[in-house]
């Protein structure tokens, strides 16, 4: 009887470990860029959403654009959907607030939400 009362315990915590693992839970990502990131201009509002497989979407005023992206050093890479050529550019985090350089050089703040 001892015996299966710690099967039966072992199997409850096997269980358990696995279902704070499926469910994200003791620390998520380890990619800091995955989440959502929000900047609001006159123009409108635009949100990054990196996802942790390297997919995401760019909400540009309410215009969807789904993407792939690749993050190596500081340098991010943005693939848009029905583009041949990637959007690279350097990027920064600090805290909740990721800073990337747009097609002209200049830092664009998002702030995540």
């Amino acid at each position: 009887m001892k015996v299966s009362k710690a099967l039966a315990l072992i199997l409850v915590l096997v269980l358990a470990c696995s279902l704070f693992a499926a469910c994200g839970a003791g620390g998520g990502s380890s990619n800091p860029l995955v989440g959502d990131w929000a900047s609001e201009t006159f123009d409108g509002k635009f949100i990054y959403t990196f996802n942790d497989d390297g997919t995401g979407n760019y909400d540009a005023a309410g215009t969807a654009m789904p993407f792939t992206y690749t993050d190596e050093d500081g340098k991010l890479t943005i693939l848009y959907d029905g583009n041949d050529i990637p959007f690279e550019t350097e990027y920064t985090i600090s805290g909740k607030t990721l800073t990337i350089k747009d097609s002209l050089g200049n830092d664009v703040v998002y702030n995540k939400k």
